[in-house]
């Protein structure tokens, strides 16, 4: 029986560094973002989803949703998130538990749910245990600007659209301390991975 693992975090935690370093030492990860992004492109489910509900205003000229018009609209109108996450989260959790179900029947010991929306989604209640990256509001908003090219306010807009992180590590089963360098936060996930790492042998 696999061991299913929720990794989550807030904007600029460092997450993605995390479940990259997990699939290099063999977990299998389901990437939320990374699947939500392909379900994006034209054609796709949740662009269709988008096109049927909210129409050409958030398309370009090729026909490719424009994501960041989108996304700053959701940081500055709590009903308009509400109201997307409502269009795009049944989509994206059934296509999650399909991909889940499968690297199950594959015989895959050690499975990482990579989910920023991990607690207010509920997911958190179909893992095993739950796991939160944890960073500075200083430090998230600095790799925020940096990898977005945002002003300050914009990524602090963007971190408190989101549960604060001190609400998710009052529910994680193991907090991952990165606020200091990159060599201790692989410190940080070696010594999980002696933990939960043999699950990912497991592979009938």
């Amino acid at each position: 029986m696999a061991l299913t693992m929720g990794l989550t975090g807030g904007i600029g935690s460092g997450k993605s560094t995390v479940s990259q370093m997990l699939q290099t030492l063999g977990a299998s990860v389901i990437d939320a973002d990374l699947l939500v992004h392909r379900m994006q492109m034209r054609g796709q489910s949740l662009w269709m989803k988008y096109f049927q509900e909210l129409g050409l205003a958030m398309v370009d000229a090729h026909g490719q949703l424009l994501r960041r018009k989108i996304a700053r609209r959701m940081f500055l109108d709590d009903t308009f998130r509400v109201y997307v996450s409502g269009l795009v989260h049944p989509l994206v959790q059934g296509e999650i538990a399909r991909i889940q179900a499968d690297l199950e029947q594959q015989g895959k010991g050690l499975i990482v749910l990579d989910i920023p929306l991990l607690i207010e989604s509920q997911w958190d209640s179909r893992v095993d245990q739950v796991w939160v990256v944890y960073a500075t509001l200083d430090q998230q908003c600095r790799r925020v600007q940096e990898r977005d090219g945002l002003s300050r306010e914009d990524a602090e807009l963007r971190i408190k659209s989101q549960m604060g992180l001190s609400q998710k590590m009052a529910r994680a089963d193991v907090v991952i301390n990165n606020t200091g360098s990159l060599d201790h936060l692989k410190r940080e996930v070696m010594n999980l991975w002696e933990h939960v790492g043999a699950y990912a042998a497991i592979d009938d």
